[in-house]
Formats: structure tokens, sequence, C-alpha cells
């Protein structure tokens, strides 16, 4: 019956130590200089045209980083949608000067530079630019092989994205 003061007085003396240990961690956290943006690795599966998948490990990059590259990729990406808009439209018997222009702009699109995170992805970014011009040659040529070319590409597409998604 007397045990009860003693185990009262232990509990008081555990949370009050719990209380000025918390209390010196908060003083500890916040006088600490901010901490780099870190993000844990993502693993992110890709699909290919037989139905197989690879599964890759992408650790998101700096903010820093991504802002730049995203830039350059947002500005690239502008001028590829107008020129896949200026294909589009065209007759086809008048798409030789924009499929070079697309044959031009894929060039320069797989040689920008990407991100850590991004640049295991390369290969989907490659595949996706070569698809699209693939496929207006193809449809110039009237190659009835442009429609599984097609579904490959936007395939790579979607893999792309997948990775932007998984870095950004």
């Amino acid at each position: 019956m007397k045990a009860w003061p003693v185990i009262l007085l232990v509990c008081v003396a555990v949370a009050a130590g719990g209380y000025w240990i918390a209390r010196d961690l908060s003083k500890a956290e916040s006088s600490q200089a901010p901490v780099s943006e870190w993000r844990p690795a993502k693993h992110v599966t890709f699909y290919a045209i037989d139905g197989s998948t690879q599964t890759m490990r992408l650790r998101p990059d700096r903010g820093e980083d991504r802002a730049r590259v995203s830039k350059r990729l947002a500005d690239f990406e502008s001028r590829w949608s107008d020129a896949l808009s200026i294909v589009r439209r065209a007759p086809k018997m008048h798409l030789a000067a924009p499929a070079k222009h697309l044959q031009a702009l894929a060039r320069e699109g797989r040689s920008i530079q990407l991100t850590e995170c991004l640049e295991p992805a390369r290969v989907f970014w490659s595949a996706y630019l070569d698809g699209e011009v693939g496929v207006v040659l193809a449809f110039m040529a009237d190659d009835p092989a442009q429609w599984s070319l097609e579904r490959q590409t936007y395939l790579q597409y979607a893999n792309w994205t997948k990775a932007v998604d998984a870095c950004g």
C-alpha cells in the first residue's frame, strides 16, 4: 500500500524527463540550417509492346536541377508540339519539308541534357521522338506498318511521362 507514492513519483519523473527531452529536441531542430530537399527513390515499372515490364529505381533530383531541365524540356516540347500540329494538318504531298523539320527537332531533342533521375529514361524519350518521325515517314510511304509503329510510339511516350512524374 505504501508503494503507490513511489510509483507516482517515478511517473512524474519520467513525464518531466520526457518533457525536457522533447523541448531540447525541438530547440535543436529549429536551430539547424534548413535541410536540402530530399525525397526517397521511386520504383517505376515501364511497359514494352510485347507485354514485358522493366522496373527502374529513380531518385528525384534537387529542385534547381529539376527547374532548369524542366524549362528546357518545356521549351522543346512546345516547339515539338507546334511541328507535330503542322505535320498533322499538312496535305500528304506537302509533308516533305515539315517531316524534315520534325527530324531536325528529334535530333535536337535527343541531345537535350537531362537530370540524373531522367537520364535512365532517355531511351523512352529518344524512342518516342524517333517513333513520331517514323510514323510520319511511314504515312508518307503508305506503309501499313504505320499503325503498329504509332502504338509503340505512344507506349514510349507513356513510359517517358511516368519517368518525368517519378522524378518531379
